[in-house]
C-alpha cells in the first residue's frame, strides 16, 4: 500500500494509517504533499483489506478552490505556518482577549458605579 502511495504521490510523506472499522472498512493512508499546509495532509488513499487494491484516491491539490481555501484555515488558526512572528501575533491576540476578560470581570464585580443623589424639586 505505501509503494501504491510512493508511486502516485512520490514526494509525499506518509502520515496516517488507519485501519478498517467494522467487516466492511477500508484501510485509509494519508499523505501530506510539499504545497499542503496541514500538518497531517489532506491527501487520502483507500485500500481494500482483504486485497490491498487501491479503491479510491483523492489528492489534496486538486480539489477545488473553494475546499483547498476550507483547508487552509486550520494551519491559520493554529499558527502552524508563518513561522515565530506569526506565533507571536496569535500568542499577543490570545492574552488580549484574555486581558479583556480580566478587565470585564474586575470592572463588574469592583468598579460598581455609586447610584446618584437626585435632589428634590423645590417649588
Amino acid at each position: 500500500m505505501i509503494e501504491a502511495a510512493r508511486r502516485l504521490h512520490p514526494d509525499a510523506e506518509v502520515r496516517i494509517l488507519s485501519l478498517p472499522r467494522g467487516d466492511n472498512g477500508l484501510i485509509t493512508l494519508r499523505l501530506r504533499q510539499p504545497r499542503e499546509w496541514l500538518p497531517n495532509g489532506r491527501t487520502t488513499l483507500w485500500f481494500a483489506p482483504d486485497t490491498g487494491e487501491l479503491v479510491q484516491a483523492r489528492d489534496a491539490l486538486k480539489l477545488p478552490p473553494r475546499a483547498q481555501a476550507y483547508n487552509a484555515f486550520y494551519p491559520l488558526h493554529a499558527a502552524k505556518i508563518g513561522g515565530l512572528p506569526y506565533r507571536l501575533l496569535m500568542t499577543l491576540s490570545g492574552l488580549t482577549l484574555g486581558l479583556f476578560g480580566t478587565l470585564t470581570v474586575w470592572t463588574f464585580w469592583f468598579q460598581r458605579r455609586r447610584p446618584r443623589t437626585r435632589l428634590a424639586k423645590t417649588a
